[in-house]
């Protein structure tokens, strides 16, 4: 993509999480960009394809940081544990909300853009996390039936109400340590539900995963203490 194409991307961004694609013009987009209507229709069939593609591209850049914690030989409780951290700041983050509000409110008129917004976000990590999950099923580190499944529920968890209350009450901002919480016991009760058995990895692995949970068993005496 040329330098000003991305310019015209900028600029339709911040037009859009503004104004909303129905209220945005493509003379506020030019003029934001600096450039001409014409340029843009050069670079861009429609408004309607530059939303499209900001959206999906947004949700792909978004989701790129997830996958860097699923990396394989690594252990499971450190995995999940970073996966989860990573997730719930994410979708907590102005940037996140603020796509999420808009693919939301425009997604009756174009259904095809909020279906490739959920497979560029909230499926490709859902299908990274089930491959990794095959993985850990495969040595008898759990025991799962539909690793897809368990996978959409271990990000449910996640994310739980914490999004909700972030796009209806975007005041009320957890902190630091109620977010960690919330992602070690999401951690917790899913390594509980899948039979987690650390004792199946490779001894490496295994050293990993006790101090990952002496870890998080110290921040758990610490937050208790500090409650």
């Amino acid at each position: 993509m040329s330098r000003k194409a991305e310019a015209i991307v900028q600029a339709a961004s911040k037009v859009f999480l503004g104004r909303g694609f129905a209220a945005a013009t493509v003379d506020e987009i030019a003029a934001c960009a600096g450039v001409s209507k014409r340029t843009i229709y050069k670079h861009f069939e429609s408004k309607e394809a530059l939303f499209s593609l900001i959206i999906v591209q947004t949700s792909g850049q978004l989701t790129n940081t997830l996958e860097t914690s699923l990396k394989k030989g690594r252990d499971p409780r450190e995995t999940l544990t970073e996966l989860a951290r990573e997730y719930v700041h994410l979708i907590l983050s102005p940037q996140a909300l603020d796509i999420y509000r808009l693919v939301v409110s425009e997604s009756a008129r174009f259904p095809d853009l909020a279906r490739s917004f959920h497979q560029a976000g909230a499926q490709r990590v859902g299908n990274a996390l089930a491959a990794y999950l095959e993985e850990w099923k495969a040595r008898g580190a759990i025991e799962v039936d539909d690793t897809r499944m368990a996978a959409d529920q271990f990000m449910g968890s996640c994310a739980g109400p914490l999004r909700l209350r972030a796009l209806f009450n975007p005041a009320e901002v957890p902190s630091r340590t109620q977010l960690e919480r919330w992602v070690t016991a999401a951690v917790d009760r899913f390594l509980a539900g899948v039979h987690y058995r650390p004792e199946a990895l490779p001894a490496q692995a295994k050293a990993t995963s006790r101090k990952t949970a002496t870890r998080q068993a110290k921040a758990r005496a610490r937050q208790s203490a500090a409650s």
